[in-house]
C-alpha cells in the first residue's frame, strides 16, 4: 500500500513538474520582445526596469535601435546600439545608456576588431568606467583626461583612433538625444580663434595688423565653408591688403588636425602652420 502511495506521490510531482515548465516556457515565449528586459540593456542602464524598442524616422545611419527605458513608473532614458564605422580594425559595435538629462550611465563594446593591447582597451572597465557618468547635457564632448563634468571621456593612451571612433559616435548618440530630450543641447563643433597663432605666419607685430572674418551673405547658394575650410580672415597691415589666413580642418591618422594658411592676393602660399593635431608620436 505505502508503495503504491509512493509511486502516485512521485507520478504527482512529476505532472505538477511538468505543467509548470509547460507553463513557463508559454509565458516567456508569449512575452512581446518589447516587455522582455535583455540583461545587456540592463547593463548600460542599471536603474532599468522597462525597456522598449522606439522607431523613430530620422534616426541617424549609424544608429541601429534606440531603447525607451523606464524605471517602472517613469521613462528615465535610453539606450543606445550604435556601430561606430570608424575603428582602427573595423567597425565597433556598442550599447550605450545615457539619461534624459544627459549623463552617460554605461557603455558596452557588442562586437570589434581593434588591435591587440591597444585598441581592445575600449573594452576594459578602465575605459568603461571613463566614459560612464560623463555629463553631455550642454553638447560638449571630447576626450583627454577625464573631466566628465564638462563632457570629457578618457583616452585611451597609445590608441588615439580607437578613442575617436567611440567618441565621434557618442557624439552622433548626443545629437539624436538632443531631439528626443530638451534637456540635452546637440554637439556644439566650434571653431576656435587662433590669433595667438597668426604671429607664427605674419612678419609684423600682431598689433600693426587688422583682421576681418569673411562673412556669407544670405543670398549666397553655395557655401564657401565647409567640414574642411572653417573661417576665411582678410589681413591688413595698416591701410593696405596683406593676406588671407584660411583656417583648415583635415582628417588625420588619429583624427582632426587643424591647419592655417596665409595667402596673398594671387592665392599663393606665403606659409602654413599645424595648429593642432593628434597623430601619433614619431
Amino acid at each position: 500500500m505505502n508503495k503504491i502511495k509512493a509511486i502516485i506521490t512521485f507520478a504527482l510531482v512529476l505532472i505538477v513538474s511538468v505543467a509548470s515548465i509547460y507553463g513557463l516556457n508559454k509565458v516567456f515565449l508569449g512575452l512581446n520582445s518589447e516587455d522582455y528586459v535583455p540583461s545587456q540593456y540592463a547593463e548600460v542602464f542599471a536603474e532599468g526596469k522597462e525597456f522598449n524598442e522606439i522607431d523613430i524616422k530620422d534616426k541617424a545611419e549609424t544608429i541601429n535601435k534606440i531603447i525607451k527605458v523606464s524605471d517602472g513608473s517613469n521613462h528615465i532614458g535610453y539606450v543606445f546600439d550604435a556601430i561606430s564605422k570608424e575603428g582602427f580594425g573595423g567597425d565597433i559595435h556598442l550599447l550605450v545608456g545615457i539619461s534624459n538629462d544627459g549623463i552617460i550611465k554605461g557603455l558596452k563594446v557588442l562586437e570589434q576588431s581593434e588591435t591587440e593591447g591597444y585598441g581592445v582597451f575600449v573594452e576594459t572597465e578602465e575605459f568603461i568606467n571613463g566614459v560612464k557618468d560623463v555629463n553631455v547635457s550642454t553638447g560638449k564632448i571630447s576626450a583627454g583626461e577625464g573631466n566628465k563634468e564638462n563632457g570629457q571621456i578618457t583616452a585611451i593612451s597609445g590608441a588615439t583612433v580607437t578613442t575617436n571612433a567611440v567618441l565621434n559616435e557618442l557624439k552622433n548618440i548626443v545629437n539624436q538625444l538632443s531631439t528626443l530630450s530638451n534637456k540635452v543641447k546637440p554637439v556644439a563643433e566650434e571653431t576656435p580663434y587662433y590669433e595667438t597663432k597668426y604671429k607664427e605666419i605674419l612678419p609684423n607685430n600682431l598689433s600693426e595688423y587688422t583682421f576681418e572674418e569673411f562673412q556669407e551673405s544670405a543670398k549666397q547658394t553655395d557655401s564657401i565653408y565647409n567640414e574642411f575650410v572653417k573661417r576665411i580672415v582678410k589681413v591688413k597691415y595698416g591701410e593696405n591688403f596683406d593676406s588671407y589666413i584660411l583656417q583648415l580642418t583635415a582628417k588625420g591618422y588619429g583624427g582632426k588636425i587643424d591647419l592655417m594658411l596665409r595667402l596673398n592676393y594671387e592665392y599663393r602660399v606665403f606659409d602654413m602652420l599645424v595648429v593642432s593635431h593628434n597623430e601619433t608620436e614619431g
